[in-house]
């Protein structure tokens, strides 16, 4: 009992406690992200700016320009362990014939957390952005969420 007490109990705990004086360490983490369903978007052509989002203050101030797209996303869990892994976001911008799309601006914001080493909660924006001198009908992108803090 006296050596379960002094040698194997302390073991435990300081393994369980990611060890004793600790100054620095590394750790990687998947975050628990979810997309907020709050966007901005600006659509650019030649002659016209046209601009829509979530919020409803926004909209008013760009309401001479505003044009609602079709939006659908969902969230992707690829290896289901319950964290997302991916979102697929889809949006169409209705245009008339003698409108064209020259640049594209998008703002999707998204919630962000951390759990097991560190408990930290953020919420953010990923900028998606395109300029072309040709007019296009489409826009693909991939991307990676990446938090880095040194």
């Amino acid at each position: 009992v006296i050596f379960l007490a002094t040698i194997i109990v302390p073991f435990f705990v300081s393994y369980r406690s990611l060890g004793f004086w600790l100054r620095e360490s590394t750790f990687r983490e998947q975050p628990d992200v979810h997309y907020r369903h709050d966007l901005m978007i600006f659509v650019r052509g030649p002659n016209q700016l046209l601009a829509w989002s979530t919020f409803s203050h926004f909209n008013s101030i760009y309401s001479n320009h505003l044009r609602i797209p079709f939006i659908r996303s969902y969230e992707e869990d690829d290896n289901y362990d319950g964290l997302n892994d991916r979102l697929v976001f889809t949006m169409e911008m209705p245009l008339s014939e003698e409108e064209s799309v020259l640049e594209v601006q998008l703002l999707l914001f998204f919630s962000y957390s951390l759990k097991r080493y560190a408990n930290l909660n953020l919420q953010g924006m990923i900028f998606v952005g395109d300029l072309t001198p040709i007019s296009g009908s489409r826009l693909d992108f991939n991307g990676q969420l990446k938090f880095k803090r040194s």
